[in-house]
This record gives structure tokens, C-alpha cells and sequence, in this order.
């Protein structure tokens, strides 16, 4: 599912970039269907903002993160999912430390079959030693294979 953009706000990225971002998020999806909510953390910059159609939480602190998506797998697990992959459908560079990636994320059962789907948008910002972080997540939506 391509995501159509109205407006350029960014200048394309490099493909070395997107070989970095893509492997970022595999890295990402990899520790929240392990549970590891302290690998999460180390991909955060605080403080950091996810916004959602449930509301808006403010991060400040790593232990937040840890705590808020380290319980990740148990939800999805109850809902059937096992595993999912980061699939980058756009990715803009925004100025010379910022991007904005839209990930889709197919939920995926104990078969290796998409039982649901999740997209949304990242602010990604390089800290002080090169390290690409998480700042903001604007989920998009959420959809179940019914």
C-alpha cells in the first residue's frame, strides 16, 4: 500500500541512507517481538512523542520506553502475532541529522500469515554520535485481516 503525498516536504534519501533506516527498523522490529523494551529504549531520543487516534504520550525518560513498548510481544501475542517486519514505504530527508520514514508493519501469525497491519510515520533524528533515534511516532492506522 503506497502512501500518496500531497506536498514535497523533504528531499529525497540517499539509498545508502535507506539501507541504514531499513536496517534500523528490522533492528526495531526484531526487540519488540522479542520483548526487549531496553533494546527499544536505546533507539529513543528523549524526550520523544507518540501520537496515536488513543492519544498523545510524552516520553521522558528511557525506563518509560522500556516499560510502554517492553510489553509489546504479550499484546500482540494475545491478539495471534508473532512476528512482523518493518517495510519502509517512503523515507524524506529533512535538513542534515533529520528523516521522516513511513513503515508499514504487517502482523504476521505462528504460520508466517499477515493477520493484521500497521503503518506510521518517524521522525528519526541522529543524536550527538551518529546514532540514528526514534523522536516521534504518528501511528496511522491500524487494520485487522478479517
Amino acid at each position: 500500500m503506497a502512501i500518496r503525498k500531497t506536498d514535497p516536504r523533504g528531499v529525497p534519501a540517499l539509498p545508502t541512507a535507506r539501507t541504514e533506516v531499513q536496517d534500523f527498523f528490522d533492528e526495531l522490529a526484531h526487540a519488540l517481538t522479542a520483548g526487549d523494551g531496553d533494546k527499544v529504549a536505546t533507539m529513543y531520543e528523549v524526550p520523544a512523542l507518540i501520537i496515536s487516534d488513543e492519544g498523545v504520550r510524552a516520553i521522558s525518560t528511557t525506563e518509560e520506553i522500556a516499560a510502554f513498548l517492553g510489553v509489546t510481544k504479550r499484546e500482540y501475542n494475545a491478539m495471534g502475532v508473532v512476528d512482523t517486519r518493518a517495510e519502509v514505504i517512503d523515507l524524506e530527508r529533512i535538513g542534515t541529522k533529520l528523516y521522516v520514514a513511513t513503515v508499514r508493519w504487517p502482523h504476521l501469525d505462528a504460520a508466517g500469515k499477515q493477520v493484521a497491519e500497521e503503518s506510521s510515520d518517524y521522525t528519526l533524528r541522529r543524536d550527538d554520535k551518529g546514532h540514528l533515534r526514534i523522536r516521534s511516532v504518528l501511528m496511522r492506522s491500524m487494520a485487522t485481516n478479517k
